[in-house]
């Protein structure tokens, strides 16, 4: 038995024949039994119809094919197929490709594969869908105003499939950013204790956690620091020694616990009254055995001494 290795022409027919001739007399020759040379075929198998492959995550572009051709070129098209964009060159033909897919949303999407020898040989997938995604944030508004220390809810809408979120704020406007928190259940709110800070021009932004091209950046607000104001005593209010009174404030910001001084020199001196006592607006003094006609009180946050008021000067 003799052979030879061919390498089949792009011939297809259902009744081919090999002929085998004699070189030196081609009067003696044989002929095959007739057989199909079938032509290279490629078939998109996935993404099928209507499917919605959302911006930023990976899915398998899978194919069937038949002949034998060792790579393939991939594009897609998210313009019902007026235009085609490259995926990958060069592929090895194995049946599938793990694509993460583009921001590019449209409801009229096709993926090509061809013979990357012979691009005449092709497969295009059925119409698929790219959503679009937004974020639109409802929360903070334009102008408003934050109280350092306090909870107040973020909260926003979207649309596309946004499983997860990031969140960030800044407070130069949008110079510098910081990770609130990562990896956040998109359930369109989350609630933030307002961190320390003084300033006007704050932001917040919230970003797809699949694709960071996805995201938004809030109306500018303000941060403000926490403030204590003192309502009594308030100005030449007598007290009077050995007598007992209720010193009384209100703050903004949440703190727990604050500490009270008082000061008989208006200012320059100053005695502990009590410390890290409940910050729940008033508290009982007993006044000792002194004498001053510019009496003040001091009250603070006991975490933070910075955050401070002093009254009205008293007798």
């Amino acid at each position: 038995n003799q052979s030879y290795e061919w390498t089949i022409p792009n011939t297809p027919s259902d009744f081919a024949i090999v002929k085998v001739i004699n070189s030196a007399n081609t009067n003696v020759y044989g002929l095959s039994d007739t057989f199909k040379i079938v032509p290279q075929k490629i078939e998109v198998t996935s993404p099928v119809l209507n499917a919605q492959w959302i911006i930023g995550r990976k899915y398998y572009i899978t194919w069937r094919y038949t002949g034998l051709f060792p790579n393939v070129k991939i594009e897609y098209s998210y313009d019902g197929g007026a235009s085609w964009n490259v995926i990958v060159e060069n592929a090895q033909n194995t049946g599938s490709y793990k694509w993460t897919v583009p921001n590019t949303p449209s409801n009229n999407c096709f993926v090509k594969v061809s013979n990357s020898n012979n691009l005449n040989v092709y497969g295009t997938s059925e119409e698929f869908k790219i959503p679009l995604q937004i974020i639109n944030i409802t929360s903070p508004e334009y102008g408003e105003e934050f109280i350092s220390g306090r909870k107040y809810y973020i909260t926003w809408q979207w649309s596309g499939n946004l499983p997860s979120v990031n969140i960030q704020y800044s407070t130069d406007s949008g110079l510098t950013w910081t990770y609130i928190a990562t990896n956040v259940t998109n359930n369109g709110n989350y609630e933030w204790t307002v961190p320390t800070a003084n300033s006007n021009v704050c932001l917040v932004k919230i970003i797809s956690s699949q694709n960071p091209n996805v995201y938004d950046i809030s109306d500018i607000f303000s941060i403000l620091p926490q403030q204590i104001t003192i309502t009594s005593p308030s100005y030449q209010d007598t007290f009077i020694s050995g007598r007992k009174y209720y010193l009384t404030w209100r703050t903004k910001g949440s703190f727990s616990n604050a500490d009270l001084w008082y000061s008989l020199d208006g200012g320059q001196n100053w005695t502990v009254i009590a410390t890290n006592i409940q910050n729940n607006g008033y508290y009982e003094w007993s006044l000792p055995e002194v004498v001053s006609n510019d009496a003040r009180i001091k009250i603070a946050n006991s975490a933070q001494n910075s955050i401070f008021s002093i009254s009205e000067p008293f007798i």
